[in-house]
């Protein structure tokens, strides 16, 4: 009996140091689902070890990853400090009145390199009382684990022009996916859940793990209503959102929604939309344009894995003509067209420029290749800035049906300019480059910079005086947070300001 007490003992004292050898946050301040909490306060969290503060996540360049500090335009950052120990990171924080606040730290890293075991949710309110309901569900992640998913309820659909908030939050403890958002009050929310599947601390859309709630399964986010009672059965399945296919990938789905509108709608063009073309000739996006003879209706299928949308109010900006010839069913994919550019000079263009989008369009584009007006070809091009600012392209055309590299392609010289001009970025939301284009009719004196939401000045992409010319500038947000920007344009008098969305 002592023999096997002992051994019990043994076991338990070694599971209780492996347990403790997890890098873990074991406490905060305030405490989870704390109110009344002061407007000037110190917020801080103590983890199970020395925090390795040589690492910088987000905007603020903290040593722990912030998934939300939400709401963000309710609270604002001081003093940032660390306990001699290194494992408490502390920061001064003014909170506004009346307000629920939601942190969800999704990761760190020990001194001996070890990362953060699971992510940590704390809610509190200014409040004299918090939300009394709760929400609850089975967040699951097909082909793998979904324990550590961060829930979130937000005030509005993903992908929106506005940033999101997380109003109440919760983290999914263990690979039941079983999962309780608690202190919420009643309202609308949007509920998601998110698992960083890569570790770098961020949740990206292109390479981590993201769900919503969809009981209807349109792949459209659906909300809920919260009230005066708890909800539960708020299922979602994460999933990889932005798989990149091949042109031909989505076209069945594409053909079905087309012919909803009318039955005769011929495939006129297509385009990997918002550049999200790859070196193999896939994207994450696909446009599918259609015309329909007999009613003369256009109709334009943008696909994506996660969702379906259909315009038939017009056919891109300007219209695609209604004489192009129908794409053959026999076409070849956008990866063997890819893959003749990259042979037939694509490749030496890139080693030997700053390549800075990629685009790839298919059909009876005539316009491009006066010399006959019934080719059915691919457009494969290359944008690059050259050391003095101004615009490379390589452009290669290829025969949907043959596969052959057409020639003898006359390149249009670009006209100068008849007025200033400043386009809207594109991708947009992006991450983590996104290109804005301008135009100068005359020389200026340039400044192109961005500025978040509060007006601080975040980058400085041009600073200097510029020929006549149309341009092209990249951002790159690495290690920038989620959130609106504006981007502004200044050459001589004018001014223009445009808004965009980095969404990570």
């Amino acid at each position: 009996m002592k023999r096997s007490l002992f051994f019990v003992m043994a076991a338990l004292l070694l599971w209780a140091d492996f347990a403790f050898t997890q890098f873990v946050v074991i406490s905060s301040v305030p405490v989870d689902g704390d109110v009344s909490v002061p407007l000037s306060t110190t917020v801080s969290f103590t983890f199970s070890a020395a925090l390795d503060t040589n690492l910088h996540f987000g905007e603020r360049q903290l040593a722990v990853a912030l998934i939300a500090a939400d709401p963000r335009d309710s609270l604002s950052f001081g003093t940032i400090s660390y306990s001699p120990d290194l494992r408490t990171i502390s920061a001064q924080v003014t909170h506004t009145a009346n307000t629920d606040f939601v942190w969800l730290i999704n990761d760190a890293r020990s001194q001996t390199g070890e990362p953060l075991a699971q992510p940590y949710a704390l809610s509190y309110t200014t409040s004299a009382a918090h939300g009394v309901q709760t929400v609850s569900g089975v967040a699951t992640y097909p082909g793998g684990n979904p324990a550590n998913a961060a829930v979130g309820l937000l005030d509005r659909p993903l992908f929106t022009e506005e940033e999101n908030i997380i109003l109440a939050g919760a983290i999914v403890p263990n690979s039941s996916g079983d999962y309780v958002v608690n202190y919420v009050r009643d309202g609308v929310y949007w509920p998601v859940a998110v698992k960083d599947l890569n570790g770098d601390g961020q949740v990206d859309p292109s390479v981590d793990a993201i769900g919503f709630y969809d009981p209807n399964n349109d792949a459209q986010q659906d909300s809920i209503v919260v009230a005066g009672s708890n909800l539960s059965g708020i299922d979602m399945a994460m999933r990889l959102l932005f798989v990149p296919v091949t042109a031909k990938f989505y076209l069945e789905t594409a053909a079905a929604r087309a012919q909803q509108f009318a039955p005769d709608q011929e495939l006129r063009a297509i385009i990997a939309h918002a550049d999200t073309i790859g070196l193999d000739g896939t994207s994450v996006f696909w446009l599918y344009y259609f015309y329909s003879p007999s009613l003369q209706f256009p109709t334009r299928v943008l696909v994506s894995s996660f969702f379906t949308q259909t315009d038939t109010s017009r056919l891109g900006e300007p219209n695609l003509p209604p004489n192009m010839r129908a794409i053959p069913a026999n076409f070849i994919d956008s990866d063997v067209a890819m893959a003749v550019a990259e042979t037939n000079g694509g490749s030496d263009f890139r080693a030997q420029h700053n390549v800075v989008r990629r685009f790839i369009s298919g059909g009876n584009l005539f316009w491009i290749f006066p010399q006959d007006t019934t080719k059915i070809f691919w457009v494969v091009g290359y944008d690059a800035i050259a050391p003095d600012s101004s615009t490379l392209t390589f452009r290669a055309l290829v025969d949907m049906v043959t596969g052959e590299l057409i020639t003898d392609v006359d390149e249009p010289k670009a006209p100068i300019p008849q007025a200033f001009s400043l386009s809207q970025n594109y991708p947009n939301p992006f991450n983590p480059a996104t290109t804005i284009e301008f135009s100068l009719p005359q020389a200026s004196a340039v400044s192109l910079k961005i500025y978040n939401v509060r007006g601080e000045e975040v980058a400085t992409l041009v600073s200097e005086k510029l020929p006549p010319g149309n341009y092209k500038r990249v951002w790159s947000a690495a290690g920038v947070s989620s959130g609106v920007f504006f981007y502004r344009l200044q050459a001589g008098t004018f001014v223009e300001t445009r808004k965009l969305l980095l969404l990570r």
